[in-house]
């Protein structure tokens, strides 16, 4: 499931049938420099690989390495409220050393269907925010700003908003509700379409997301979980085409004991997709579960 290597916003709505790895590093450094002010110095590291090979393949289209470099200053104006004004540079390199079609498939001279190193991106991001605790139970973090992001290989670059934001809510113990969204640009799964050199280079993405979690008995919880994320495609045939991607999970969760529960639950996605490309993207779909969860 395209969640399982990416469970925030999504690059790819369509299931890989693959072993394919994700692997995520980070680390950051906070200091306070007096009672009132600080800064934050971080790093993020992501790694994709993808077992499809070839032109065209999972591999050509999202194998790749992403480097994520955040310094902030922070004032705190409150015991409960810091405010926040923040650089951030990151640096998507493709990994693969396949083109990004098979040129047989689009119908082009191998010349002129580029490897996946032609979507090599570097962003800048500025950002103001806040970390707000309102209260034991409610708490709030935004950053709002905006994202240029550059493609050097393919002499192109965007800018758009840039905001991450999210709200929770503690009403009872072992109850929470949590609320929110994200903008920015990120990596496509969509590259190129049949008789055309044009390339799509990425998408600007809106997720918007909440959660639910309600302890029903000492023994039973239940979670209710929706999303929404669209995204409009940069560059390429497709270029300012929109998917729409909707999510639904509903599950119970029966605690046996402190180590084993039984579980059931039901998920629903739809995508919603303008791009037709070797038959439609569209889809809906619903899956139900069984399940015994163990905990060590």
């Amino acid at each position: 499931e395209p969640t399982v290597l990416e469970p925030g916003m999504q690059s790819n709505f369509l299931r890989t049938d693959n072993s394919n790895i994700r692997n995520y590093a980070g680390a950051g450094f906070l200091a306070d420099f007096s009672e009132t002010m600080g800064s934050r110095l971080g790093y993020e590291n992501t790694y994709y690989n993808y077992d499809e090979e070839g032109d065209g393949s999972r591999s050509a289209l999202l194998d790749r390495m992403e480097h994520l470099i955040s310094i902030d200053a922070r004032r705190r104006f409150q015991p409960t409220t810091v405010g926040l004004l923040g650089y951030q540079f990151g640096m998507t390199d493709m990994s693969s050393n396949d083109r990004l079609a098979s040129p047989a498939a689009v119908g082009l001279p191998p010349l002129l269907v580029p490897t996946s190193s032609y979507r090599n991106q570097r962003s800048h991001y500025g950002f103001v925010g806040a970390d707000h605790q309102l209260s034991t139970t409610l708490s709030a973090q935004a950053r709002v700003g905006v994202q240029y992001a550059d493609f050097d290989n393919a002499g192109q670059d965007y800018t758009a908003p840039y905001a991450d934001a999210a709200v929770g809510y503690t009403y009872r113990e072992g109850c929470r509700v949590t609320v929110g969204v994200r903008h920015g640009i990120n990596a496509t799964d969509v590259g190129m379409m049949s008789g055309s050199t044009q390339v799509t280079l990425a998408t600007e993405s809106t997720m918007v997301y909440a959660a639910v979690s309600h302890r029903i008995t000492p023994k039973l919880v239940g979670f209710l979980r929706g999303s929404w994320q669209g995204v409009r495609y940069l560059g390429g045939p497709w270029d300012s085409e929109y998917d729409n991607f909707w999510t639904v999970d509903v599950n119970l969760t029966y605690e046996l004991t402190q180590y084993v529960a039984l579980e059931a639950g039901y998920l629903f996605d739809s995508l919603d997709s303008q791009i037709n490309d070797n038959g439609e993207r569209s889809y809906n779909r619903n899956r139900g579960y069984l399940g015994v969860k163990a905990t060590y």
